[in-house]
């Protein structure tokens, strides 16, 4: 998954701007989903988001995945990232790896990250 959401994170970013890879309608979902305490796990997600049974889990999951993303860079910075596959590379699990650069266990994260989502509010760019 996070792979997933660094990709859909960074996607945007040839128009000079990361972080824009949802569309409003996947954004208003997620925070639905949020809100409904339905967020798909990112256990779940593992070893592939193509194993989600439906579409629409698809779709949620890789909007959970970018906004995840953008949390923890939102956090420490882009280079938190980079920090992140450099102990992944060193033999850290991803969860390992995001816990030691942020300073903070990933369930905490999670838990920040899922707080914050379900207080979202949705904007109205569309693609």
């Amino acid at each position: 998954y996070l792979h997933e959401g660094i990709a859909k994170y960074i996607e945007t970013a040839w128009r000079g701007e990361p972080g824009l890879g949802i569309s409003a309608d996947q954004e208003r979902a997620l925070i639905k989903a949020a809100k409904a305490k339905k967020l798909i796990p990112f256990a779940d997600m593992h070893p592939s988001m193509a194993k989600l049974p439906t579409q629409e889990a698809s779709s949620l999951a890789f909007s959970e995945v970018f906004t995840f993303v953008g949390f923890l860079v939102e956090r420490k910075g882009w280079e938190c990232m980079r920090q992140v596959l450099r102990r992944m590379s060193e033999g850290l699990n991803d969860q390992e790896a995001i816990a030691e650069v942020q300073g903070m266990s990933m369930a905490a994260l999670e838990r920040k990250w899922k707080k914050r989502v379900a207080r979202m509010k949705p904007k109205t760019r569309d693609f």
